[in-house]
């Protein structure tokens, strides 16, 4: 194998096989709570990325410190895990 193909190979394998799965990482974000579905998303701010609460525990502690005065919005920084490859 010629040197220019063993780099060649070596880099679509560095591209095509993650070294590490995603981890845990902070953001700045809007958490809404929808009372029409009731869904509880996380929204990135700057970016078009929501993130949805699956867990119970999670969903618990969150909706205790949205705000109750009609808003239901929580301006903060969370910490975002990935619950799925």
């Amino acid at each position: 194998m010629r040197p220019y193909h063993l780099y060649a190979f070596l880099l679509a394998l560095a591209i095509a096989v993650p070294l590490h799965a995603e981890t845990c990482r902070e953001i700045h974000g809007r958490a809404i709570s929808y009372t029409g579905d009731g869904q509880l998303v996380i929204w990135h701010i700057g970016t078009h990325h929501d993130f949805y609460v699956k867990d119970d525990d999670s969903r618990k502690l969150l909706s205790a410190y949205l705000p109750e005065d009609g808003s239901k919005a929580l301006f903060a920084n969370f910490t975002i895990c990935p619950v799925e490859k």
